[in-house]
């Protein structure tokens, strides 16, 4: 388009000179989309000439219409390299800000609190999120400007999934991409939602604080609803592991669409806000759904539907590759969380580094880069600590346990150790953070209080003003020297890491 060439012309002259490529159809779509834009707003010509040669694509993707979902860099800051900031997402976009931060020797927070969003969930939604996210990792890649970053290989692993942490740290692990394969939306209408199913999508709807109205998780049903950015980013892979959850979880009944589209009614709408509640109650009665559809769609934030995971696996092979070079790690939410400090592990010692403390992150914090310089294994959790339920506490304490067990000093192990929790899950996890490094004698950990969210404020445990954890992260950084950059695992080492705790097939 900076060439005066008319997107139409480019487009036509592009698929007649590589109409034999396995993806040319997919390109025929794109180029469907883009050739009426206005020549400024066609910002990928560069596309063309990226996927010469079949190698990764490190192109502009378009947006079709301006996007409040969004993910910045505002780094350096303190220590490091970069300070990734999701805004107007939710998990969907603090899990890709930590997976670019921990490419870039970064740190991110997880997001800004309040949502301040011009467009609300259509028909193009979910698409123009992923070119977002691909843009982000394109950028990440070239961030040297030699095209190559040794912790994010985009013709290596791609690892898709919900907005689990354990996906977070498995990606991290093996130098991968990071695919959120669900995407936050709201909406002020049932119109607004049912467009957002409009290609085939699978739409949850619930409720969540922050937005008086319809809360969307957006996720592929079939390959026609697997974004093309995403679908650019398998073709220049070799591997695809999907990390999914595979609870249950409480579906009231459905919405149905005028187009006969049918969305998913999650219980966590009767705890919205007066507008959701009237939105529920003018949807009633609720249309019946299929019986399986608890354990079909599975958890609405942890979990992807069994259609999802099926998507993407058609869409691996639509792009001419194996089901042999696909695996599936699959587990309860818990046992997910358990798993993560199993994978890093295996990729400290993989890289002759030996654990030196333990992160316990509530929810969706977390700072990949601190944990893979300062070699702690991280434990996230929803609920880390219950008096009477305490699994992930005692996964946290088994690791620590060793870690002292294996003779490293008790102050290495204080300082690269630290609680980063926020009360969301459980009102205790800070009394059980506090009782962990007690019944070790690190009684100076660093712990911190807080949701992690500009600008919300974070203490410690009794209070008192405190550092949140992507300004603990930096500080902390500063004191760590640099490491050579480590080997990424295969996946034969990450399912051997977690084969006790998940399916890996």
């Amino acid at each position: 388009a900076s060439l005066g060439v008319a997107p139409r012309f480019l487009c036509s002259f592009w698929l007649t000179e590589r109409d034999a490529l396995p993806l040319a159809h997919r390109y025929k779509r794109t180029c469907a989309a883009i050739q009426d834009m206005p020549r400024l707003h066609v910002l990928s010509i560069a596309i063309i000439l990226a996927t010469a040669g079949f190698g990764a694509v490190h192109a502009t993707w378009p947006i079709s219409a301006a996007l409040s979902w969004n993910i910045t860099n505002l780094g350096p800051l303190a220590g490091a390299q970069t300070y990734y900031q999701g805004i107007n997402c939710d998990k969907d976009g603090s899990i890709v800000a930590a997976r670019l931060a921990g490419a870039t020797g970064g740190v991110s927070d997880t997001r800004v609190l309040y949502y301040n969003f011009t467009r609300r969930a259509d028909a193009l939604y979910a698409s123009d999120v992923a070119a977002v996210v691909a843009n982000s990792y394109a950028a990440a890649v070239n961030r040297s400007g030699t095209g190559v970053n040794p912790l994010l290989k985009t013709n290596g692993t791609i690892v898709v999934s919900s907005v689990h942490r354990l996906a977070l740290y498995v990606a991290e692990a093996m130098h991968a991409p990071l695919l959120p394969a669900q995407v936050i939306g709201f909406a002020a209408s049932w119109a607004e939602a049912c467009a957002a199913a409009a290609d085939g999508s699978i739409v949850l709807v619930g409720a969540d604080a922050g937005y008086d109205g319809l809360w969307l998780w957006i996720k592929p049903g079939t390959t026609a609803s697997v974004p093309l950015p995403y679908q650019d980013m398998l073709q220049a892979a070799a591997q695809l592991v999907i990390v999914s959850a595979n609870d249950t979880d409480t579906y009231l009944g459905g919405y149905l669409c005028p187009n006969s589209k049918l969305l998913y009614i999650h219980s966590s709408i009767t705890s919205g806000g007066p507008k959701t509640k009237a939105l529920y109650n003018a949807a009633l009665p609720l249309a019946p759904i299929p019986a399986n559809s608890s354990s079909a769609l599975r958890q609405w934030e942890w979990g992807l539907p069994a259609a999802t995971i099926q998507a993407y696996k058609d869409t691996w092979v639509a792009l001419g590759k194996s089901l042999s070079t696909v695996k599936v790690l699959l587990g309860g939410v818990v046992p997910g969380y358990q798993a993560t400090p199993a994978v890093w592990k295996a990729y400290l010692t993989a890289n002759s580094l030996t654990p030196r403390g333990v992160g316990v992150y509530s929810y969706w914090i977390a700072q990949p880069t601190l944990d893979r310089r300062d070699q702690t294994l991280p434990v996230p959790a929803y609920a880390f600590y219950k008096p009477d339920w305490h699994p992930v506490y005692d996964t946290a304490k088994t690791y620590l346990t060793q870690i002292l067990a294996a003779g490293t000093p008790p102050v290495t192990v204080q300082n690269s150790s630290r609680g980063f929790v926020n009360g969301i899950g459980s009102s205790t996890d800070a009394q059980g953070v506090k009782l962990l490094f007690d019944s070790a004698n690190l009684t100076s950990t660093f712990v911190t209080v807080g949701l992690d969210c500009p600008p919300a404020a974070c203490t410690n445990t009794t209070g008192a003003p405190q550092p949140c954890a992507h300004v603990y992260a930096a500080q902390r950084l500063q004191s760590l020297p640099a490491v050579s950059t480590p080997s990424p695992l295969t996946v034969a080492q990450v399912c051997a890491a977690v084969v006790s705790l998940l399916s890996c097939s």
